[in-house]
């Protein structure tokens, strides 16, 4: 098996992301098609992994305006609903040159289909335009120019000048940003509830006795500064600790061991940081000391932000401001030549 560092592909639409020290494999695959459920447990056929870009079946590929090639190998539910730009989806892809595997979403993401927008096409052979002509359950292969890869950025010296990368594609779901915020209320509600129960017990272990704002967020005074709140808008400056609810530092700006000890500046209010960050310091004035209990609602929700913060993580994070300053003037508006 030959490793090759690849360390920027283009996986998704116009996105850049970084595989570092993938598999470059050279296993040979048998044509099969897979059965899997969705989360409303209805079957989708996942597109049969070709042993070359050329042997999946015998019709021809379709090609587009922009010249992009795909082909539905299986097509999902009769009417079935397809992405517009803006929608976000949930995907299987399996992305490979010939039997040589560059990604695949089944292995990343524990067989869950991953999350992404639709947006609109970066470069003639992106493959959003193509996830905007199928439906879901359908099953495709895109395959994408290698050259207009290179050119939109992804380092991959290794492939050759007129070849193809082939996408193999299920479409699981689709949303539009209406539902996706709807659905994402719901749970940050259903959540919300298993969070506060997890810190109130929290709370009684330790014999804490915390304030509790309206949005859920606990937090402690520890010493008490000088002067006014913090405001929107001005940069403030702060020490600061991030723990897990057990007490596992994950971040911290005070101990050397994660090797950035500065404070740290933001502009309030701006969703620079996490809401209960925003939140929570906008109850503190410098020199305040205050520890910050946040539900996962007001921190990164079900996703996490990987390593220690899992999906749904209770986070406490000991803050310390140590200087706020005033927002800085917008600039002044273009002036007019010639007029006094």
């Amino acid at each position: 098996m030959k490793k090759i560092s690849i360390l920027s592909c283009i996986l998704l639409t116009g996105i850049i992301s970084s595989c570092s020290n993938t598999k470059h494999t050279t296993k040979t695959t048998k044509p099969t098609a897979k059965t899997a459920k969705t989360e409303a447990g209805k079957p989708v056929v996942q597109a049969p992994v070709a042993k070359t870009q050329t042997a999946v079946n015998n019709e021809p590929f379709l090609t587009t305006q922009r010249g992009l090639q795909y082909k539905v190998i299986t097509h999902g539910p009769a009417g079935g609903r397809k992405p517009v730009i803006g929608d976000q989806v949930e995907m299987h892809i399996h992305m490979h040159v010939l039997d040589s595997v560059i990604f695949d979403s089944r292995k990343m993401a524990n067989d869950k289909p991953v999350p992404f927008p639709i947006q609109a096409p970066a470069f003639n052979g992106d493959p959003s335009e193509a996830f905007t002509l199928i439906s879901v359950g359908d099953s495709v292969v895109i395959l994408v120019p290698a050259d207009s890869m290179k050119k939109a950025g992804a380092n991959m010296p290794w492939l050759k000048d007129g070849g193809k990368v082939e996408y193999d594609v299920v479409l699981v779901s689709t949303r539009n940003p209406e539902e996706v915020k709807a659905e994402e209320a719901k749970l940050a509600a259903a959540q919300n509830g298993i969070d506060d129960k997890l810190l109130q017990d929290y709370f009684k272990k330790n014999n804490l006795h915390p304030q509790k704002t309206a949005s859920g967020l606990y937090y402690i005074i520890n010493k008490q500064g000088t002067g006014e709140n913090a405001k929107p808008n001005q940069d403030v400056f702060v020490n600061y600790t991030g723990m897990t609810l057990d007490g596992k530092k994950f971040d911290s700006n005070v101990d050397s061991a994660f090797h950035h000890v500065a404070p740290f500046d933001f502009p309030l209010g701006q969703k620079r940081v996490i809401a209960g960050w925003d939140e929570g310091v906008a109850l503190m004035k410098k020199g305040t000391k205050a520890t910050l209990y946040i539900p996962s609602s007001l921190a990164y929700g079900h996703r996490g932000a990987g390593g220690a913060i899992g999906p749904d993580a209770v986070l406490i994070f000991e803050v310390e401001v140590t200087d706020i300053k005033a927002a800085a003037p917008p600039p002044p508006p273009p002036g007019n030549k010639g007029q006094n």
